[in-house]
């Protein structure tokens, strides 16, 4: 399993080391947000004898949140089991409302679906019912493989507002009550909106977990799950982009406007990183691609992809609820890891350490038949 914990920890070049204690050397890049500085990231080992290496800074900050949310839940440590879980729950919401959006109707029994408020066919054009469809048909093989990989402890789907959340989402990142009230049904344009927002959760959310799991063939299987939202909310973008200057009737906005303000809202609920991104790029510091450009995928100025935590992703889908019920889970999810006030902890804690010091201890030690990891909770 050493290779595994080598590709996986080592992802975030974190691994560092020669003998003896050493400051970590931070590739900078120019205009990146000054909340990107390296963090505390404890006593890590690694049998990797080629470093030190550069660590970029954005991807020291995922790597500290994933370390805190392993090491840090209040239910003891958290296991492959309950990461697959809690990726049962989003997976849930998105295949439920991909496959009445695209069918009319919900999930099969066989992927355990819950009570459902809110679903129906959407009313959509040929081009867009066959993504969507595809879409559909995508989210229920990412069920299934959860399903089929815990097989009886994986936790049926929880109980979803797909109507009423939607709602919600949408009128809280626009600032007001959508008259008449966001239907993610009713036309391509919600439909694209509706499901947009839920795939780059999903991207985010899906990379975050693999750092998080131990097992190389699960996380391999989560490496899936989130290449798949990325194409996936890749087209979506498209499709938007398309429709940029086309009227959100329900806000008196333009498509543009209303995916700022989702990745504005987004950007507010899921703490201090910055790891959203709207259709223009706005800052060329920031985004690799040019001033007021197309940006249709989604990174920091090196191109990388951003990650979100589990308690992350819970304050967006739940609107911010402090007990994990909200949004679209109104009666919370069914997984350990279901609480998202982990999150202000969890950020308060490594911004500390990265105030206090920006330096890391870690520490080669002799070959070992694996790779360990620990925090440092030092003063």
């Amino acid at each position: 399993m050493h290779f595994y914990s080598a590709a996986v920890f080592l992802t975030a070049a974190l691994l560092l080391l020669a003998e003896g204690p050493a400051s970590v050397n931070v590739a900078n890049a120019q205009g990146l947000p000054v909340q990107y500085g390296l963090l505390g990231l404890g006593d890590l080992t690694t049998e990797d004898q080629a470093g030190p290496y550069n660590v970029p800074q954005v991807q020291a900050f995922e790597v500290e949140a994933a370390l805190a949310t392993k090491t840090g839940s209040p239910f003891g440590a958290i296991t492959d089991q309950d990461i697959l879980n809690f990726l049962a729950n989003t997976e849930c919401l998105e295949s439920t409302f991909n496959t009445y959006a695209a069918f009319g109707a919900g999930l099969p029994q066989s992927l355990r679906p819950g009570n459902v408020t809110g679903g129906k066919l959407g009313n959509l054009s040929p081009e867009v019912r066959e993504w969507a469809q595809e879409v559909a048909l995508d989210e229920q093989g990412h069920v299934r493989l959860i399903r089929e990989v815990l097989g009886d402890r994986s936790v049926p789907c929880p109980d979803l507002d797909i109507t009423g959340g939607f709602q919600k989402y949408f009128d809280n990142a626009v600032g007001k009550q959508s008259n008449p009230p966001f239907d993610p049904y009713k036309n391509d344009i919600n439909f694209l909106l509706a499901t947009w927002s839920l795939e780059e959760i999903g991207a985010t959310g899906d990379k975050g977990c693999i750092l998080l799991v131990t097992n190389p063939g699960v996380a391999n299987g989560i490496s899936g799950l989130a290449t798949s939202a990325s194409y996936q909310s890749g087209v979506d973008r498209h499709f938007l982009w398309q429709r940029r200057n086309e009227s959100v009737p329900e806000y008196n906005m333009t498509v543009h406007e209303v995916v700022m303000a989702i990745s504005n809202y987004r950007n507010e609920l899921d703490g201090p990183a910055n790891t959203d991104q709207p259709l223009y790029n706005t800052n060329p510091n920031f985004i690799a691609v040019p001033l007021n450009n197309i940006n249709l995928v989604p990174t920091d100025i090196r191109g990388l992809t951003f990650s979100r935590t589990p308690q992350q992703v819970l304050h967006i889908v739940t609107l911010g609820a402090s007990n994990g019920k909200g949004g679209f889970f109104p009666a919370g999810q069914r997984a350990v890891i279901g609480w998202p006030q982990q999150l202000t902890h969890m950020h308060a804690s490594a911004i500390a350490v990265a105030a206090r010091d920006m330096k890391c201890k870690l520490w080669q030690l002799p070959h070992t038949s694996h790779t360990s990891v620990s925090v440092y909770t030092g003063s």
